[in-house]
C-alpha cells in the first residue's frame, strides 16, 4: 500500500469514529433545546440551520473540544449538555440580533 500505513490509517478511521460518536452525543442535546440539527460525517461536523434553512453555525471537534463560530468559540466534549447550552445561546443571540437589525427604525433596518 502506498502512502499512509496501516497504522496511520487505522489511527485516522478511529480518531473519526470518536468525532462522529462526540458530536452524536452534541446533536441529542442540542434536539432537546429545539435547534434545527444536521450532521456530516464527511468532516465530520454538525450544523444548525434557521426555520429559514439557512446556514446559523458549524461545529466541530478539535482534539478535546467542540468548536463553533470560526473556532472562536468552544466546549469540553466531556460536557455535550454544556457544550449545547452554550451553542444555543449563541444561536438564540444571533437571531435576536439579526430580528433586530430588520426593525423599522434601526440604523441597517427595513424602513
Amino acid at each position: 500500500m502506498e502512502g499512509l500505513s496501516a497504522e496511520a490509517l487505522n489511527s485516522t478511521r478511529e480518531q473519526h469514529e470518536r468525532e462522529i460518536r462526540l458530536l452524536t452525543d452534541l446533536v441529542r442535546e442540542l434536539v432537546g433545546f429545539g435547534l434545527q440539527v444536521g450532521m456530516s460525517d464527511a468532516g465530520p461536523a454538525a450544523f444548525i440551520r434557521s426555520a429559514a434553512g439557512r446556514l446559523v453555525v458549524v461545529i466541530a471537534v478539535s482534539g478535546d473540544y467542540f468548536e463553533w463560530k470560526s473556532g472562536n468559540d468552544s466546549h469540553l466534549v466531556t460536557d455535550p449538555a454544556g457544550a449545547a447550552a452554550a451553542i444555543a445561546a449563541h444561536v438564540w443571540t444571533k437571531a435576536g440580533e439579526a430580528r433586530a437589525a430588520r426593525r423599522p427604525g434601526n440604523p441597517g433596518g427595513a424602513s
